[in-house]
């Protein structure tokens, strides 16, 4: 989904190549999913092949039309260590990562 590993902000062009692809992502999930489905499948695909903060994350998602609070409340619900609850962990850097 996000084309640059290292930093999908890295040049206008891969920033605009994420972003479509957020948006073609949401596109096709969007038809029968609540808003908060369609979040957390788009933190999933940011955290899928990226590096990124709670502030980045939240920032991507509040650029596609998402509320600010219900995407940190989302991250904040889903993060955890157990993989049998939770879908992402956070590092001591402040990373998201997919369990």
């Amino acid at each position: 989904m996000i084309d640059d590993e290292a930093d999908p902000f890295a040049t206008p062009a891969t920033k605009a190549r994420m972003f479509a692809g957020l948006r073609n992502l949401l596109k096709a999930c969007a038809i029968g999913t609540s808003r908060h489905d369609q979040a957390r499948v788009l933190l999933q695909a940011c955290m899928t092949n990226s590096r990124m903060t709670g502030k980045q994350l939240v920032g991507i998602l509040a650029t596609l039309g998402f509320n600010k609070q219900h995407v940190g409340k989302i991250l904040f619900d889903f993060c955890g260590d157990d993989d049998r609850h939770y879908d992402w962990w956070r590092d001591d850097a402040g990373h998201y990562h997919l369990h």
